[in-house]
C-alpha cells in the first residue's frame, strides 16, 4: 500500500483516491488506517491510495468519471513485512 510513494504504479492505469478525511469521515479513516498497516506512516489529507489496493466491485466505472463506490475499503494490501503491522481483523 502506497500512500506518497506513487513512482511504482506510474506504468500501470490507475486511479488515485485521497485518504478519507479524519475530521468528515473518522470511523471510514480508521478502516483505511488499520487495512493499511503501514509501520511508522500517519496518512495525512494529502495521502494517495492505488485503486489497484480496492476489489473491482469498489470501483464504479459506470459513467464517464471512474470513482470509488461510497464505503469502499482498500482490501488488496501486499506488503513486506517490514512495513506491516498487525491488523486485528485479519
Amino acid at each position: 500500500m502506497q500512500f506518497k510513494y506513487i513512482a511504482k504504479h506510474t506504468k500501470i492505469k490507475c486511479l488515485f483516491v485521497r485518504f478519507p478525511n479524519k475530521d468528515k469521515s473518522p470511523e471510514r479513516h480508521s478502516k483505511w488506517e488499520v487495512v493499511c498497516r503501514r509501520a511508522h506512516v500517519t496518512p495525512t489529507k494529502h495521502s494517495l491510495v492505488c485503486s489497484q489496493h480496492f476489489a473491482e466491485a469498489a470501483i464504479d466505472r459506470t459513467g464517464q468519471i471512474t470513482r470509488l463506490r461510497s464505503g469502499a475499503v482498500p482490501t488488496i494490501v501486499d506488503l513486506p513485512v517490514h512495513l506491516q503491522v498487525y491488523n486485528p481483523y485479519d
